[in-house]
């Protein structure tokens, strides 16, 4: 028996035919962007409950209002003294001080 690969539950809030996959999440106000590879949807929930529901994939909060896939980390640069990760969309997402600790364990800083 072949193992099926984990599917994210908030996947099941996108439209019925997507078949991509999530790179990071962003929230405006209310609305939480859902950021994938084949376009960005917008749904409307807390951050919290977003970041709960992408929990199957492997990420980290890289700013209040940010998620990230670690695997769509593409690269990290700074910007004025402060550290940016760049993702494989070309998304620039600011990393806070507070999750600066976080992504240094993990290697990504």
């Amino acid at each position: 028996m072949v193992d099926e690969p984990k599917v994210a539950r908030l996947v099941r809030r996108l439209p019925e035919d997507f078949c991509g996959k999530i790179v990071h999440l962003a929230i405006d106000g209310h609305i939480v962007r859902v950021i994938t590879n084949v376009g960005t949807f917008d749904l409307r929930m807390r951050f919290s409950d977003a970041v709960d529901e992408v929990s199957e994939i492997t990420g980290i909060c890289a700013h209040r209002s940010h998620w990230v896939a670690l695997a769509e980390i593409a690269e990290t640069i700074t910007v004025k003294g402060r550290p940016f990760l760049v993702l494989s969309n070309g998304d620039m997402v600011p990393v806070s001080r507070k999750y600066e600790p976080d992504l240094g364990v993990l290697g990504v800083l």
